[in-house]
């Protein structure tokens, strides 16, 4: 353990890999709180990645139905995202929007197929690897949120730097930068409960950008906001996106967010149309939520 490389800076972006690369690493992680000089260590497979290329490759996910078959909810033969590409994903009200960001994000394991960053299939990875990979590449903007009720906004944004390892001030810092960037840096020491929906989602947009991460995933991220605060959220995603490199898969039923888009492409373009109505053969197992990694 003692020759084992010590993660003492954040890990900026800069000087990507043109491919991904596997190390072992030792982290030392502070608490969030700057109240305190705890310190926790832990070993993790660390997966960076460069610019890459999304693929699903003969993608099923569903519920298990009678005599082993299983039921498809999402069948998707295959698809493709170049790097650094921003689409916009639509569809109506039960079309799979959510399931596919879901399993793009290794939340959801599908019963079948691959799910490709590069040459990484992150179907194959064990949960704390996809753990750690979602921290680290994926910035998730929940439809629900998840923010943690016991802590104030700010912490909940320096909470994910933190445990990717930047320290506490710094961490603090760029947290308290992110909630000016969407309107919010007056409610930085406000806990979720008093937080409106709207602040709510502006919060978790924040959280979701923090690492500069390489793939961002948005779920309905303007369905609260009025006008003037989506157009500066739809404005931090793009940004971000750009700055960082990464792809940018925002799903939405909104018109008016679609026009932001040059991209846009339908569930039903994305999907085999007659999924809901065949079955196949049960293989792999249902999907899992992840830990703590999940919500990051």
């Amino acid at each position: 353990m003692a020759d084992e490389p010590r993660l003492r800076r954040p890990f900026t972006g800069q000087g990507l890999p043109a491919a991904p690369v596997l190390q072992r690493q030792l982290y030392t992680a502070v608490c969030y709180c700057g109240k305190c000089s705890c310190k926790v260590e832990a070993v993790a497979i660390v997966l960076y990645l460069g610019a890459v290329t999304i693929k699903l490759e003969d993608l099923v996910v569903g519920y298990r139905g009678p005599q082993g078959t299983t039921l498809p909810i999402l069948r998707i033969p295959a698809w493709e995202l170049p790097p650094q590409q921003a689409v916009c994903v639509t569809g109506p009200s039960g079309s799979g929007k959510t399931t596919f960001l879901n399993v793009l994000a290794g939340i959801l394991l599908p019963q079948a197929g691959r799910v490709l960053y590069g040459d990484v299939d992150i179907t194959s990875l064990a949960e704390p690897q996809r753990d750690v990979f979602r921290a680290r590449h994926i910035g998730y903007v929940f439809q629900s949120f998840h923010l943690l009720p016991a802590l104030t906004a700010i912490e909940n944004v320096a909470l994910s730097l933190s445990l990717a390892g930047h320290g506490v001030q710094e961490a603090r810092a760029r947290a308290f930068a992110l909630l000016e960037r969407v309107a919010l840096a007056h409610r930085a020491n406000a806990y979720p409960s008093t937080l409106s929906v709207g602040e709510q989602q502006r919060v978790s947009i924040a959280r979701a950008v923090a690492n500069h991460p390489k793939v961002i995933l948005a779920d309905e991220p303007t369905a609260n906001l009025d006008i003037h605060t989506s157009d500066g959220v739809l404005a931090l995603l793009t940004d971000v996106s750009a700055e960082c490199g990464s792809n940018l898969i925002l799903v939405t039923h909104e018109e008016r967010v679609m026009a932001h888009f040059s991209q846009t492409i339908s569930m039903a373009d994305i999907c085999v149309s007659d999924a809901s109505q065949t079955e196949v053969s049960s293989g792999t197992s249902t999907g899992a939520k992840g830990g703590l990694g999940a919500f990051l």
